[in-house]
């Protein structure tokens, strides 16, 4: 009995601080992870227009802002998103001045993929040495534009990456066919397009950003066109500006969603930094590109697939271009 009431005496509840100390110390976490960048989230979207040039189809452009010379885990994320064209939308210089953790990291990417990088406030000063810095693999974007290939092979592998092999068998099956109609199309378009490029146009920060887009924007209206800005002044006259694509970083909140507006979509993201935004989680975005006609199948959807024939009039609804070409045959 004296034994069990030392017992009693030497335990204690738990203090009522004792939750609030557990929260805050998630929150010291997370501030740190953000503050840190050892963590950064891919955000993915699909992007579709029906101006895509078929053969850039599938295309995957990467958008990197704010790297603030934070690189460790920004490299490891965008190499995972195995991207085609990478995007640096501004800062890549701390607020302490060091950019060459960046420099390097973007000369390793230009290895396996195009990179295009516009200035930030915090590069404009270090302007002359980055330049330096940079391989000539890497396009340093100063209020200009670029055009870039696209990474199309051959007919065969693009039906392999993007259209259903049912759809190839029912073609194979019956050459009067939808399917059958719809592969030919996409071969016509793919050799028709194997020539396209997109442009990308990039505006570095500068008081006169706003000036500067008309200047800058001097692109080929006959290819596919992605503006890239640092700083959030040009959302509004981009508006008008005609391009197909703006990819808008240094952002002051974090966009979870594409924004459509006028026929302009606009992706903002605030980067891979917390300098200024520790509520934020370190992030890049990967765009695919796509015509609207592209679907890969879920399991559950093929399975309902292989008892329902989908017709594939229904599934490429959005490719006006097949629309009138199947009447060429009616």
């Amino acid at each position: 009995m004296i034994m069990a009431r030392y017992v009693r005496k030497a335990y204690k509840q738990p203090s009522g601080l004792a939750p609030i100390f557990i929260i805050l110390l998630i929150l010291a976490a997370l501030a740190f992870v953000t503050v840190s960048g050892i963590v950064v989230v891919p955000r993915n979207y699909t992007f579709e227009s029906s101006s895509l040039p078929k053969t850039f189809v599938g295309y995957k452009v990467v958008q990197v802002s704010n790297l603030c010379d934070k690189t460790t885990a920004a490299e490891r994320t965008i190499s995972y998103t195995n991207p085609d064209l990478i995007v640096v939308t501004g800062n890549i210089t701390s607020k302490g001045g060091s950019y060459s953790n960046s420099v390097n990291m973007l000369n390793r990417l230009a290895e396996k993929a195009n990179v295009c990088l516009i200035l930030g406030e915090n590069d404009v000063p270090y302007y002359d040495n980055i330049k330096q810095s940079l391989s000539q693999k890497v396009v340093l974007l100063d209020n200009s534009y670029t055009s870039f290939d696209s990474k199309y092979t051959s007919y065969d592998k693009f039906v392999s990456d993007y259209i259903e092999r049912r759809y190839v068998k029912q073609a194979e099956k019956d050459a009067n066919s939808s399917a059958a109609k719809y592969l030919e199309y996409t071969k016509e378009m793919l050799e028709s397009s194997k020539d396209a490029k997109i442009d990308v146009a990039g505006l570095n920060y500068s008081d006169s950003i706003i000036d500067d887009i008309y200047s800058a924007i001097n692109l080929d209206r006959n290819n596919f066109q992605i503006v890239v800005a640092s700083s959030e002044k040009v959302i509004e006259p981009l508006k008008d500006a005609g391009v197909n694509l703006a990819l808008v970083g240094n952002t002051t909140e974090k966009v979870q969603k594409l924004i459509s507006d006028g026929g302009l979509t606009i992706v903002c993201s605030s980067g891979i930094s917390g300098e200024t935004k520790i509520t934020l989680a370190p992030e890049i975005v990967a765009i695919t590109l796509s015509d609207g006609t592209i679907n890969k199948d879920n399991p559950l959807e093929k399975l309902l697939a292989s008892i329902f024939v989908e017709d594939v009039e229904s599934r490429f609804a959005n490719d006006g271009g097949f629309t009138a070409h199947r009447y060429t045959y009616d």
